[in-house]
């Protein structure tokens, strides 16, 4: 009897054949593993994209709500202003007012910036537009805190008897700085956030097309992989770098414009029937 008689081999077969058994199925089970959290992790970026959509358009709608509610007011100002000057009487105090208008806050959804997007872009755009609507909701508290104290200085000065001539000036020379700092307000910074919050809409929507379209835009704007830069500084504007951001910003301005177009049409039809 040799020691590698049939006992021996039929043995070895056994337990090789189970270990590369146990070796297939824990392999087997890695692969099916790595295939579903694959699938639930682009089930659940496709589900925050979408509730991104949701969010930034509420956002938007709310934004030029505030902006033609601002604008209106901004009229009644400049109506208040021309009637106190045009008031000859120099014996006549000016009490003439109007009201702030009952703004409700501005919808930003908390839980965006938290969202796993894997887009630095995407991110950084919601962090900056999360920071400017908490600023734009706070703004607009003190302008309103800010004519309020507006009005009753004005009841204030006339409860003290001075001339009625200084009075008046002084009452229209106050709403009109208060309606320059406002009307700068509403044209340069609620049109700065529109413009981020259409930069959000735009690429979210980018990232939203079908798997493979999504995957290719991706690579377009943010992947550095098989593409050939001549230069080490072009590499470092596809990086997760706000030069990256800039670059973007640049490369989709065009399509900004349209959806900004777009959503400017439907406001002024909408709040021209108002």
């Amino acid at each position: 009897m040799g020691i590698f008689n049939n006992d021996f081999f039929e043995k070895w077969q056994t337990l090789i054949g189970s270990a590369l058994g146990a070796f297939i199925a824990i392999i087997g089970s890695l692969f099916v593993f790595f295939i579903k959290s694959n699938i639930a992790a682009r089930l659940e970026k496709k589900e925050y994209l979408r509730i991104i959509e949701i969010s930034i358009t509420r956002t938007l709608n709310d934004l030029h709500v505030v902006r033609e509610e601002m604008k209106s007011f901004n009229d009644r100002l400049t109506w208040l202003i021309e009637k106190i000057n045009s008031n000859k009487n120099t014996n006549s105090y000016c009490f003439d007012r109007t009201n702030f208008p009952a703004l409700r806050e501005i919808f930003f959804d908390n839980n965006l910036p938290t969202f796993k997007v894997r887009s630095y872009y995407l991110h950084n755009k919601i962090l900056i537009a999360d920071s400017g609507i908490k600023s734009t909701n706070e703004q607009l508290k003190e302008f309103k805190n800010d004519f309020s104290f507006l009005i009753s200085q004005n009841e204030r000065m006339v409860s003290l008897r001075p001339d009625p001539d200084d009075q008046r000036t002084s009452y229209a020379n106050n709403i009109k700085s208060f309606k320059n700092a406002l009307s700068q307000f509403t044209d340069i910074n609620i049109q700065l956030g529109i413009k981020i919050l259409n930069q959000v809409k735009i690429y979210n929507d980018l990232l939203r097309k079908k798997w493979w379209k999504a995957r290719l835009n991706y690579w377009k704007y943010e992947g550095t992989w098989y593409k050939y830069f001549k230069h080490k500084n072009e590499q470092e504007k596809y990086r997760r770098t706000l030069a990256c951001v800039d670059r973007i910003d640049e490369e989709i301005k065009y399509l900004v414009k349209i959806s900004i177009g777009k959503v400017e049409k439907r406001s002024f039809e909408k709040f021209s029937k108002n």
